[in-house]
């Protein structure tokens, strides 16, 4: 069922799309009567004075493209079909994970209908393609290509890229019409219409779910947000010249309903797209699908349309965009997450907002069957829904069977190149391959797992801890860790990372026998190198290096046998400005600090501080970069007065360090803040302050890093956070004033930071990274392995 399109296909939707006819500019004012009852929502065009496709067009597949909307608008029998209906998504990244969120939860819920997803064709591993045929899945690959429109951002106008056939249309907006193209083409798909976000989950059959269903149904978002938001309001302000007011915010991020209804809809909103992109002002570089959703709704647009949309309230019908549910519950509800003790929970039952298993509920008490936006419940709620995938959606490899419903049985566990489950253990070393007793220490000494830890790092102890907020879930047969104990200092931060990467991640586990461990982790700082003790002898060893500066463990060939070598600072710097890499790859390969658990807080406080820089000079030669950036901050604070402040040495109590959580006076103010600049050393890259920074919500300014893009998932430069150049105080200024001036553009990017730190950048994340090297590559199917843009054979 893997579709490999040729850009044949894609052509029918440029010609299809590509050349319709531009719209004419409708009133400033919607029509007096629209109102503002949810029931009554609507607006749209006039199909027959704007024919789709355009008659003097040759296209492929222009029937089909007639058809799609002229089948009847009503579903029939008040109900949909969930055997011949049709799920449309594509997919903007890669990760396994997401594609497990999806498809594996969609098939868990019974559902049989067709599963289309437009797939970037970077993301197209062929165990990828397998997988998604095993159990379903239809796949269109989609080419990016250079767009044919600048935005208003020229700087963004250098990274855009958009859909072969479609370079007219950003990505975003590309999805709806991919979407359009993808459901022409499906005729015999009459049994009902999702198209959804990619980053959503399933909890019950949307199809099955919902009774008396509208041609087109549309979902608000919480009632607290309305089309005052500036995502709507301030594209639609200064492009269609309209006052939006305050009106139920529609998501645009799911469209469901009948055949004919959601191929109408698509139509519209493709048109609409077409307007925006014919007027240069209109070219915005954000997401603003959102907003186009809205203004079509709301402007009357939609009054000749054959399907008008309704429009569902928030919690309940099929789709639910919980954001700023999310939000809410993270800042004000934190008590009842850190404090649950029912592993099956992530959040105390008695709010009312889940079952006793832990899906959330729409208010009449059923369960919401598609949940968007859920990364903003924070780390609980991943670790739940981490644990039901791995142990509910996806069947367990020894029994096919234990999903009930079950939707389709397989022999084996699925699996593809860049899996990052760690289904099958490291291939143990032999007897033979040992030639020295592991534990050169007594046995005794050496007792898992508090012998000598400095600085009172407790790995019983920080177990316990995470375990009692619920974050220890393993699935069955989890790979054994042993944290190997080299007598040295200073390594607190670097230890307590890993136990809440193994403890949080549902297929590892930290044992205390050492000789029952499928794995040992030596992590090292190499302090006092030549005192360490070294695991000499000891099966399937990871090296994490994470000291300071371009040099490699001195001691890591006494190691027997080595799985592989981790090293943070890979990248060697000077001047703030990279000089080379430790060490070719795969002989290293490149680390990095993440996000903790300890740095998610929920302080009662506000953003009062317009600028922090809690940078250190303290006249070491590795904190020249920083004493510039600290000299740039204050410069620019005197120059244009900025009130609210705080600078390098006003912080006179509290902890830097990541590991120590809590309040204080530190960890309040960095949290107050609304723009944090920080900078790396000037002779390496990476340390805890920028993941410390972004889990703050604020607006991180950083240095450019070379390591960043070597790791998946990499931060985007005007999109998680501000990358400026060390070298260059005049585009330093000009960026600071710029979102200092715009602060709901610098919001925007500063959640959409804190998301993606949550998302991709916690410990666990690194435990994926780490073990996708190891056993299966990441990367091809091919025997290769891909880090940082290089193959190399595995």
């Amino acid at each position: 069922m893997v579709r490999m399109a040729l850009l044949g296909r894609v052509g029918f939707i440029l010609a299809a799309v590509g050349a319709l006819y531009i719209l004419t500019q409708p009133a400033s004012t919607p029509p007096t009567d629209l109102g503002h009852e949810v029931a009554k929502l609507g607006g749209g065009l006039d199909f027959e004075q704007y024919p789709y496709p355009p008659p003097d067009v040759p296209t492929i597949g222009a029937d089909a493209a007639q058809a799609a909307d002229t089948g009847p608008l009503q579903v029939p029998g008040g109900r949909f079909n969930s055997d011949t209906a049709i799920v449309l998504t594509i997919a903007e990244w890669d990760d396994a994970a997401s594609f497990e969120r999806f498809v594996a939860s969609l098939r868990w819920t019974g559902y049989k209908g067709k599963i289309v997803i437009g797939v970037l064709t970077t993301h197209l591993w062929g165990g990828n393609a397998r997988w998604l045929d095993a159990v379903g899945v239809e796949i269109w690959p989609v080419v990016l290509d250079k767009c044919k429109h600048n935005t208003t951002d020229e700087k963004f106008n250098e990274k855009q890229k958009c859909p072969a056939g479609l370079t007219e249309f950003k990505l975003q907006w590309a999805s709806y019409a991919l979407a359009l193209m993808w459901l022409e083409q499906h005729p015999q798909s009459t049994g009902g219409v999702l198209f959804a976000d990619f980053h959503s989950f399933f909890q019950t059959n949307p199809f099955e779910a919902v009774v008396n269903p509208d041609p087109v149904m549309l979902f608000a978002e919480h009632e607290n947000v309305s089309t005052k938001h500036w995502l709507v309001d301030y594209p639609v302000t200064h492009c269609r010249k309209m006052e939006m007011g305050d009106k139920p915010m529609i998501s645009g991020n799911a469209i469901m309903g009948s055949r004919a209804g959601v191929a109408s809809f698509l139509k519209a909103l493709v048109k609409e797209f077409q307007w925006w992109i014919a007027h240069d002002e209109c070219r915005f570089p954000s997401d603003d699908a959102q907003a186009v959703v809205n203004y079509l709704v709301y402007s009357g647009r939609l009054e000749k349309a054959r399907a008008r949309p309704s429009v569902r309230l928030f919690r309940t019908s099929a789709f639910a965009a919980v954001g700023v549910l999310g939000s809410h519950i993270t800042s004000h509800m934190q008590q009842s997450l850190s404090h649950n003790k029912n592993k099956g929970q992530w959040i105390d039952p008695k709010t009312g907002l889940t079952d006793s298993e832990g899906f959330l509920l729409n208010v009449d008490g059923s369960r919401a069957p598609v949940v968007f936006q859920w990364e903003s419940f924070g780390p609980t709620f991943k670790l739940w829904l981490d644990h039901m995938v791995a142990d509910i959606f996806v069947p367990a490899a020894d029994d096919p069977d234990s999903i009930k419903p079950a939707p389709q049985k397989k022999k084996t566990r699925p699996t593809w190149p860049g899996w990052t489950g760690g289904n099958a253990k490291p291939t143990p070393a032999t007897d033979a391959e040992a030639e020295t007793k592991c534990l050169p220490i007594p046995k005794t000494e050496a007792k898992f797992p508090d012998f000598g830890w400095p600085k009172g790092v407790s790995i019983t102890k920080r177990m316990a801890e995470l375990e009692e907020e619920g974050f220890s879930r393993h699935s069955p047969n989890p790979v054994k860790v042993f944290i190997w104990n080299d007598k040295n200092p200073n390594k607190h931060r670097e230890v307590g990372n890993l136990i809440d990467g193994l403890v949080t991640h549902p297929r590892y586990t930290i044992t205390e026998d050492i000789d029952g461990a499928d794995i040992v982790i030596w992590i090292t700082t190499m302090v006092r190198h030549e005192a360490e003790v070294v695991p000499v002898g000891c099966k399937n060893v990871l090296i994490l290096d994470y000291s300071d500066g371009c040099v490699l463990q001195k001691r890591r060939r006494e190691v027997t046998h080595s799985l592989g070598y981790f090293k943070r600072s890979f990248i060697s710097r000077s001047d703030g400005v990279k000089t080379s890499e430790c060490a070719p790859m795969p002989q290293a390969w490149p680390l990095a600090y993440s996000g903790t658990q300890r740095m998610v807080l929920a302080l009662e406080v506000t953003r009062r501080l317009e600028i922090v820089c809690t940078l250190r000079d303290g006249g070491a030669w590795y904190n020249k970069v920083r004493a510039k950036i600290i000299d740039w901050t204050n410069q620019f604070i005197t120059k244009n007065q900025v009130p609210n402040t705080v600078v390098n040495g006003q912080i006179t109590s509290g902890s830097h360090d990541s590991q120590a959580g809590g309040e204080n006076e530190f960890t309040r103010t960095i949290h107050s803040a609304k723009i944090i600049i920080t900078c790396n050393p000037a002779t390496w890259e990476g340390d805890h302050r920028l993941y410390e920074a972004l889990l703050t919500g604020a607006l991180v300014f950083i240095d450019k890093m070379d390591v960043l893009p070597m790791l998946p998932f990499p931060y985007q430069d005007r999109v998680h956070l501000i990358v400026y150049d060390s070298h260059n105080q005049a585009e330093f200024d000009q960026l600071l004033y710029y979102y200092w001036k715009n602060p709901i553009e610098a919001r925007k990017i500063a959640e959409a930071g804190y998301r993606w730190t949550l998302e991709h950048h916690m410990p666990k994340d690194r435990i994926d990274y780490i073990f996708s090297l190891l056993n299966p590559p990441i990367g091809t199917s091919n025997g290769t392995v891909v880090v940082g843009g290089q193959q190399f054979k595995t």
